[in-house]
């Protein structure tokens, strides 16, 4: 497996290279199978702002932990457009891995932004797999009940159509 520096090395040989497209295929597909290195972060969300995706590029570079005054618009442009609803809006852009991860794990300076943005620090401050698990359970009971409910409605017909004959 691949060090977070290899990736980026990686990525910014791409660029070098003139393709950086591919160097943006390299650092997503890192990030979405759950490389959420500081280093990985910080490198897509540069790319993306030197491609001019300014509110993507703050998505990342949020994530990352980094506080440069050089990111400092970019990831104001994310909190601006996510960051409306106590925080919970800004949590949901961030990567899977990143949501799940335990608090003490995370970035000291993402740790205080998403707390000086209300998002509570408590380990229940996000919808993680307990609780999709919780709202699935409750939506697969509720099917079967209809299910059932539509069988029994069906059965009772079909006796009173064939007594009726």
């Amino acid at each position: 497996m691949k060090s977070a520096r290899q990736i980026v090395e990686q990525a910014e040989s791409e660029v070098h290279r003139g393709r950086a497209w591919r160097a943006k295929e390299i650092l997503r597909g890192a990030i979405a199978s759950g490389r959420v290195e500081a280093e990985v972060l910080e490198s897509y969300g540069r790319l993306l702002d030197s491609l001019g995706d300014r509110v993507e590029a703050g998505r990342y570079l949020f994530a990352s932990g980094v506080r440069t005054a050089e990111y400092r618009d970019a990831i104001d442009l994310f909190i601006a457009r996510h960051g409306k609803r106590r925080g919970r809006d800004l949590l949901a852009q961030l990567p899977t891995r990143l949501r799940k991860a335990p608090l003490a794990s995370l970035p000291q300076s993402l740790r205080d932004d998403l707390s000086a943005l209300g998002v509570p620090q408590s380990p229940a401050r996000r919808l993680g797999a307990s609780s999709v698990r919780v709202a699935s359970g409750t939506g697969c009971a509720v099917a079967a009940l209809v299910f059932v409910a539509i069988f029994v409605v069906g059965l009772v017909a079909t006796v009173n159509w064939i007594l009726s004959r």
